[in-house]
């Protein structure tokens, strides 16, 4: 097995990205419905938006899952992101996830000066909460029947992770009371 490569989304990635997004897994656990046309994931993929990082994992050309990092863009939430998190079930078990959400906090520490990281995952995935509690994502609240999926309601938990950007080697500035 070839090394996973983390890369942006880009345009050719389309079918891949459309293909992974029906995977009857991932449409049970997304707001994304069956119906979905590859006309609307094509335009999605075109329609860039600010504060939005889109990244993909591969290997061998395949595409095996993708994470988007969000900046909240209100001036006073900038210190805040939201990561969702897509991973094709036959990668999950070789590390697509762990990469995905690695290179993810990664960005956001590093890069963004995002102190607060967000993430959403329903209660019932396992894979996920644990993922992410191996991420130092900690779980802080339950919202109930937030997602109606194959004829059920289902519950997320909200997750953070919090970087103290303020302990950083030269900063002079006071935390705030």
């Amino acid at each position: 097995m070839g090394e996973w490569e983390i890369r942006p989304l880009r345009a050719s990635d389309t079918a891949g990205l459309h293909t992974l997004l029906h995977h009857p897994a991932i449409i049970a656990s997304t707001s994304y419905l069956p119906s979905r046309e590859f006309g609307e994931t094509a335009n999605w993929v075109q329609d860039h938006k600010a504060g939005q990082h889109r990244l993909v994992v591969e290997r061998g050309g395949e595409l095996a899952g993708l994470v988007l990092v969000t900046e909240f863009l209100n001036p006073r939430l900038r210190h805040t992101a939201e990561i969702t998190l897509f991973v094709h079930p036959d990668y999950m078990a070789e590390g697509a996830g762990a990469v995905l959400l690695e290179t993810a906090v990664s960005l956001a520490d590093n890069w963004l000066n995002i102190s607060r990281l967000e993430i959403k995952p329903l209660a019932n995935d396992e894979y996920t909460i644990e993922l992410c509690q191996k991420a130092g994502f900690v779980p802080e609240g339950k919202r109930h029947k937030v997602l109606f999926s194959n004829g059920r309601y289902l519950d997320d938990i909200i997750m953070a992770r919090l970087h103290n950007t303020q302990a950083l080697p030269g900063n002079k500035t006071p935390a705030p009371p």
